[in-house]
């Protein structure tokens, strides 16, 4: 395992240099966002299609982008969760991989929600990984095949 550490606070394109630099080095199968507070550029994305994972705090397509926890609340929906998606070109509209749902209680905070969803993130992500790592997830015609989906699937539901 290699750290890698960028200064965040480079322009943009050279970020995206640097970021496609180490990623050239090290060759990764698989690289994983979370947190990253960033929308990566056609460069990056298309280079490395199908190998970039986002966990996005909503069940999308609901919530895309920022303050996801306030809109669901103040939307009044009964549910919101975590998905693990690919990235692709558009804003948190990449194949869906996972969903973790999870109720909305009416009192509860954004700061609660938050909290709790990040508790299923935490199950859900290094479960996605391993089944990308054991070749179990494939992308065709922009859908998301998984092999072993019903154990997928039981797994979700003892989050």
């Amino acid at each position: 395992f290699k750290k890698i550490i960028i200064d965040n606070k480079l322009s943009k394109k050279k970020f995206e240099t640097e970021l496609q630099n180490n990623l050239k080095k090290l060759k990764p199968d698989l690289i994983c966002l979370a947190g990253f507070m960033k929308i990566l550029s056609p460069f990056i994305i298309k280079k490395w299609k199908n190998k970039i994972i986002n966990v996005h705090p909503s069940l999308l397509p609901s919530f895309k982008g920022l303050n996801t926890h306030k809109r669901a609340l103040k939307s009044g929906v009964k549910k919101s969760g975590c998905t693990i998606h690919f990235v692709n070109e558009s804003l948190d509209g990449g194949p869906i991989i996972a969903q973790v749902a999870t109720p909305i209680n009416k009192k509860m905070s954004s700061k609660e929600l938050s909290e709790k969803i990040l508790k299923t993130e935490h199950k859900i992500y290094p479960e996605v990984v391993s089944l990308f790592a054991k070749k179990k997830i494939n992308v065709k015609k922009n859908k998301v095949l998984i092999k072993d989906e019903k154990k997928l699937n039981l797994f979700i539901k003892n989050i």
